[in-house]
């Protein structure tokens, strides 16, 4: 690698020769995708020239479009936009060479999903997508790409704007049966969809996504994405419609046992449910939760939603109870030290066993909960809980304890 680099930089080559230039400017944009962001900014440059020399060969043309690729992807936001104008400039003086047009469309598409962006920004993105595919009716790469950005859109739009992408991944969908990459995001841009709309809007749209599963039940992503419109779902509706939805996403896990992702938005079904139940049903929630924790030891998603079930049970006990199922989080917490999100769960369990306590026991959790603050300071959820722990604290003290509190 070191001795090509330095054949290369020093301009050891015989510019005269076609066939040594094409090779060459291969090997430029090979190199480039090893190379860190200086040096392949400076490969870029040299094949930049090289193309200068040579427009109209194709092997080179193709090669100074890789390497803009290769150097999209190193680049920070700034700098990337520079070199995606390039591209397209390039993508215009090459409007016959399908190569050209299709690099041009992943950096776009790639770039569609680079954060801290305008939602404007990503329009005029997709907008040259849905251009590009216009005019290269054939070439599924573009076609995946504009798709990819449509997705990425939709991520950011809302409702009204958001229908419309929809509407244009399902004429895509329909205009592309059998493209399992158009039924994956087709499918994506569904939920998106289900997340923003009011309850009666999204059960439709999830029965929608239930019939695309039903007709692709080997395609893994599109049943994740309808486990995941049934759990958002269950966040918008009334106790007994929610325990429904979770009958549903419960038969997915029971057929699908290898699906991590549907089991995760089983759990997490089970932890919204159990926000709306009372204490009797809640157990029998958190039962379950602990049943999936069990068997789920390595998976940190699942011993969250455990974590979460356990805090919203300690919100409906009374003492005796309620130490019990701290006691659990407690346990959960050592043993998923790295998990925040655990962290939080047991933090803000502490705080409503604080609620029910004596002032003696008080004191003595609300000291476990300065000791979880202190391993946790970046944590803003664990330090939030401790504060209100100390204003629990300071209403049954007397005057000089208050004060310290």
């Amino acid at each position: 690698y070191e001795d090509i680099t330095k054949l290369m930089l020093f301009d050891a080559v015989p510019y005269g020769n076609i066939c040594v230039m094409e090779n060459y400017s291969n090997l430029l944009w090979r190199m480039a995708e090893l190379s860190d962001l200086e040096q392949a900014f400076t490969l870029a440059n040299i094949l930049r020239n090289v193309y200068h020399n040579h427009p109209l060969n194709r092997m080179i043309t193709c090669s100074y479009a890789n390497i803009l690729f290769n150097l999209s992807c190193k680049q920070e936001l700034p700098e990337v936009k520079s070199t995606v104008e390039e591209l397209g400039r390039l993508s215009i003086e090459n409007g016959e060479n399908g190569n050209i047009q299709t690099i041009y469309a992943c950096v776009l598409s790639n770039l569609s999903m680079r954060n801290n962006q305008e939602l404007a920004e990503i329009e005029a993105m997709v907008e040259e997508l849905r251009r590009l595919a216009a005019e290269n009716i054939g070439n599924e790469d573009i076609l995946t790409a504009y798709t990819k950005g449509l997705v990425h859109l939709s991520c950011n739009q809302e409702l009204p704007e958001l229908k419309a992408t929809v509407g244009e991944l399902r004429r895509l969908f329909a205009e592309n049966e059998g493209n399992g990459d158009i039924q994956r995001r087709y499918a994506k841009g569904l939920y998106n969809l289900s997340v923003k709309q009011e309850l009666p809007e999204a059960k439709s749209t999830l029965e929608e996504l239930r019939r695309l599963a039903v007709e692709n039940e080997r395609n893994g992503d599109i049943l994740t994405r309808y486990a995941e419109g049934l759990y958002s779902l269950s966040l918008k509706q009334e106790l007994p419609e929610a325990k429904s939805t979770l009958e549903e996403l419960s038969r997915l896990v029971g057929e699908n046992e290898g699906n991590r992702d549907v089991l995760i938005a089983y759990a997490n079904g089970l932890v919204s449910l159990s926000c709306k139940q009372e204490l009797a049903e809640q157990k029998s929630a958190v039962e379950e939760l602990r049943s999936l924790a069990a068997e789920n030891e390595g998976n940190g998603e699942i011993q969250t939603a455990y974590a979460y079930g356990l805090h919203n049970l300690s919100n409906n006990q009374e003492l005796l109870e309620r130490k019990v199922t701290v006691g659990e989080l407690r346990s959960l917490a050592a043993e998923n030290e790295g998990n925040g999100d655990i962290q939080k769960a047991y933090a803000w369990g502490l705080y409503n066993l604080s609620n029910n306590q004596e002032l003696l026991e008080r004191k003595a959790t609300v000291e476990e909960m300065r000791s979880l603050a202190a391993e946790n300071e970046g944590n803003e959820d664990v330090q939030t809980a401790y504060v209100w722990g100390l204003y629990n604290l300071s209403n049954n003290q007397e005057l000089l304890e208050r004060k310290a509190t």
